[in-house]
């Protein structure tokens, strides 16, 4: 049986990518299938690289509020460091907004 954590990453890539209406769509998607009681994987890379910040990293640098010429690896442990401290409990829900 596998643990169930799309919901909670849904809701930190949120609070990174506010604007990107395909994870927004896509959290909308997994709340459905989590109040049905069904599972949310497996994922694909396709909706990987929409959804997931990590893999958007590169595409982030200025949400970050990084400088435009911060490298992709800089970018991407600016995420690392932002999921660290993340508490759902401490951010607004942004998933239906």
């Amino acid at each position: 049986r596998s643990h169930e954590y799309t919901e909670a990453n849904g809701r930190f890539a949120l609070s990174v990518d506010p604007n990107n209406q395909a994870l927004r769509d896509y959290c909308h998607h997994v709340a459905d299938l989590r109040a049905a009681g069904k599972p949310t994987i497996p994922s694909t890379i396709d909706l990987e690289t929409k959804t997931n910040p990590f893999l958007r990293a590169p595409q982030l640098i200025s949400a970050l509020g990084l400088p435009d010429n911060t490298l992709p690896h800089a970018a991407f442990a600016k995420v690392r460091q932002l999921k660290d401290n993340f508490s759902s409990k401490n951010t607004i829900r942004v998933l239906f907004l």
